[in-house]
């Protein structure tokens, strides 16, 4: 039961990192937080530095959905044959968390904008969560 609850808590983590990436991705111009750091709307950002502003973003979100998928694979990969190391998709993982956590906390100290904490935290205790549930020695 407790491995179930530990893949469940995985692809929750990935689905939030692919939701991440396409807010990335798809959205219009920067984010609300973006703009506190920049004191400045989108509208007063000049055209050229937004076409760039957003080839950025949308390559960072697909590189995240990306990289949700690749972990989607192999956890599923892992779940049907046993083969592959479920630690690789934790190291992974864990990277992608802690880009996620470590970005927004540098924005935060040396901005003082409101970039999402709360759903970088949430996505590494997801990782940790799952993969405590899903030791075998645990």
């Amino acid at each position: 039961m407790k491995t179930k609850i530990g893949y469940f808590l995985s692809f929750l983590a990935i689905i939030i990192t692919m939701l991440f990436g396409a807010v990335y991705f798809f959205y219009p111009s920067y984010l609300p937080h973006h703009a506190e750091l920049t004191n400045s709307t989108w509208d007063e950002v000049p055209p050229e530095l937004q076409r760039l502003i957003r080839m950025l973003m949308m390559t960072i979100g697909g590189l995240t959905i990306s990289l949700g998928l690749f972990l989607s694979m192999i956890l599923f990969s892992y779940i049907k044959t046993k083969k592959l190391l479920l630690g690789n998709f934790f190291f992974i993982g864990g990277i992608i968390g802690t880009l996620i956590v470590a970005v927004p906390n540098y924005m935060y100290i040396e901005s003082y904008s409101n970039p999402p904490l709360f759903v970088s935290t949430v996505l590494i205790a997801l990782f940790i969560g799952g993969y405590l549930l899903t030791r075998k020695s645990f």
